[in-house]
């Protein structure tokens, strides 16, 4: 199956309101400020509901708080999630992220909507892995 995933629009979603100054910088834990810059990415797939009942299918030192927001990417593909689930090929799936994992971004999270045909629909995120580990998640229990 030819998967041809066409870019909609690009922006970059700031926050509501600017980070207080007192937690404009998050500490990272030592091994998070070793760690190179990079990034885990994830892709969830929610198909159209009718379809489902049809086919059952800065530095190394601390996070910089600084409201540049992050970048979102809406695009479409020409065909049903359905028949990309049938047969996912691992090389296509890139297509659904954001940016190349070998692109690096200052941004800690980046997202791609993909949108199907059938109205289902594939999220694509990227986040440093900075944030988004289990050492971040050991040493956010540490210090509660």
């Amino acid at each position: 199956m030819k998967l041809e995933v066409q870019v909609i629009s690009k922006e970059t979603v700031k926050p509501s309101s600017p980070t207080v100054q007192h937690l404009h910088h998050y500490q990272l834990s030592f091994l998070n400020q070793l760690q190179p810059l990079v990034f885990m990415p994830l892709i969830f797939y929610y198909p159209n509901h009718w379809e489902a009942n049809l086919h059952n299918v800065k530095d190394n030192l601390y996070i910089d708080c600084n409201n540049e927001g992050i970048n979102y990417v809406e695009a479409e593909v020409k065909c049903n999630l359905s028949e990309f689930l049938k047969s996912p090929a691992p090389s296509k799936l890139n297509k659904f992220l954001p940016f190349e994992l070998n692109e690096v971004n200052e941004l800690p999270t980046t997202i791609q909507v993909t949108f199907f045909n059938c109205g289902g629909l594939a999220i694509g995120v990227l986040m440093s892995h900075r944030i988004v580990d289990a050492l971040s998640f050991d040493d956010a229990k540490i210090v509660n």
